[in-house]
Formats: C-alpha cells, structure tokens, sequence
C-alpha cells in the first residue's frame, strides 16, 4: 500500500484546529519546525520523513506516537500490537503514581496523628505534660520525640 501523506496532512490539521494550535504553536511544542509542519500539511514536498517526525508531532497532539504513521500507512484503527504497547506504559505509570499517592496519604495520617496529640498537650490540663514543665529529659521518649507524639510508623495506614 503507498504512503497517504494527504490523509496526514487532514489528521494533522483537524486536531490542530480541536486543539486550536498554530503551526508555530506545534512548531515549538514538537520540535518539528515550521517549514517541515508546512510541508506536511500542504503536501508540497514529497519526501520520506524521519520517523521521529511523525512520532514528535502524534505525541504533541495527543496522541499515541505511532498514530500518524498509522494513518500515513492506512492502518487505522491502531494496530493491537501497538495499542498494547502502549497501554503497558500507561499501567506502569498508573502503578508508580499509585504508590506515590499511598505514600502521600501515609504521611498526611501521621502528620494527623501528632497534630492530634499537640492539640490534646495544647488543651490538657497544666502540669500534666512533661513538655509544660519544660524537663527536657523526661519529656523526649525513646526515639527523642516529644513524650506523648507517636514516632513515624513504617507501614500504610488504613
């Protein structure tokens, strides 16, 4: 089958126009400049172009990178061996992201945790706290966190 650089140059245009993005705006974002992106969508030139070309400017309109040599291909839609490729990536970032934000919640139970407690010492009675007095001494705990603080669990919350 031979390339249709001008089913490219509509897919390229078209999401342009969705996004509202110049040739210059594309320009920039992709790192294709503006004479090739000219080219492509005027389909003045004929040429073969580097695949990274193609790659750069899908990514930079929101697509899967192989999307505009799939259309330049007539392979529409998405092939599924490329489709999984990418949905591999996604799964794995989703994975990482997912882990960070268990973290994150873990933190902010802890901070609650020994906020919880600063308050109860805050509000207490006077003399009751170590840290009132201000003996140092018998006021810090085994890890040397003040005396009634809870130290930094190791494992998630829940």
């Amino acid at each position: 089958m031979s390339e249709d650089w001008v089913a490219v140059a509509e897919a390229i245009t078209g999401r342009m126009r969705e996004l509202k993005l110049s040739q210059r705006d594309l320009a920039v974002q992709s790192n294709v400049s503006v004479a090739t992106i000219r080219e492509i969508q005027r389909h003045r030139i004929s040429r073969r172009r580097n695949p990274r070309t193609l790659e750069s400017l899908s990514e930079t309109l929101g697509w899967p990178r192989q999307q505009l040599d799939a259309v330049l291909n007539g392979r529409l839609p998405q092939d599924p061996a490329e489709a999984g490729g990418d949905q591999g990536e996604l799964r794995s970032r989703l994975d990482e992201l997912e882990q960070r934000l268990n973290t994150i919640v873990d933190v902010v139970h802890r901070i609650d945790a020994k906020i919880d407690v600063i308050i109860e010492l805050k509000h207490g009675n006077p003399g009751d706290s170590d840290l009132e007095r201000g003996d140092s001494e018998s006021g810090r705990g085994a890890a040397g966190t003040p005396a009634g603080i809870p130290a930094a669990r190791s494992g998630p919350s829940g």
